[in-house]
């Protein structure tokens, strides 16, 4: 009688220990699989983050000076902003990926034929929380050799590390806003607006 007590008792020892192992091991299978699924869910946002709807791709590999040109045509006043999309790599044409890394100015360079606002946001999509505008709210005023004026707005120096191939997207948000809907100076007018990339090796 008693020695049938004693295998009852370490037989419930024994299915006790598996039944722990197999709680253990269910956990750690599933922490293991909700990693690798935000790996992945992170990676799928970065990389739709990088891809979708850009326009012009700007390469930065060394140091050298690029302009974008934009020609604003048939703008007319209204509550939602014009929208423009391009992204910067530190990489050239050919995928080679710079290997000291990349200092680069972005400067907005337009005409000032019609009241426009500016805002340019850095991997941050219009409709992120709270995205952080990387323009100056006031832009430098310079008047061409012919006379014709222009608004510059640049921003503070960005930086690419090297080694590591890194896209960052920008988001150009043009208000044209709607107080000026009925005034007919602005009718017809056309706005150029002209995007500046200086880059260089960063010592």
């Amino acid at each position: 009688m008693k020695e049938q007590v004693r295998r009852r008792r370490r037989k419930g020892r024994r299915t006790t220990v598996i039944a722990i192992r197999f709680i253990i091991l269910a956990v750690c299978i599933i922490v293991l699989c909700s990693i690798a699924l935000t790996n992945t869910i992170a990676r799928y946002r970065s990389e739709a983050l990088a891809s979708k709807d850009i326009e012009i791709a700007m390469y930065v590999f060394k140091e050298d000076h690029q302009t974008m040109s934009f020609k604003l045509d048939q703008m007319v006043p209204r509550a939602e902003p014009y929208q423009h999309t391009f992204s910067v790599t530190n990489s050239d044409s050919n995928n080679k990926i710079a290997q000291t890394s990349i200092d680069y100015d972005i400067t907005i360079k337009t005409t000032t034929n019609l009241p426009l606002q500016y805002v340019l946001y850095k991997n941050q999509t219009p409709t992120s929380a709270n995205p952080i505008n990387i323009l100056p709210s006031a832009g430098t005023v310079q008047a061409d050799t012919d006379g014709t004026y222009f608004k510059n707005f640049k921003t503070s120096t960005q930086t690419m590390a090297h080694s590591t191939k890194k896209t960052d997207v920008y988001y150009l948000l043009i208000y044209f806003p709607e107080t000026y809907k009925n005034q007919p100076e602005y009718q017809n007018m056309i706005e150029s607006m002209e995007v500046i990339i200086d880059s260089k090796q960063k010592v």
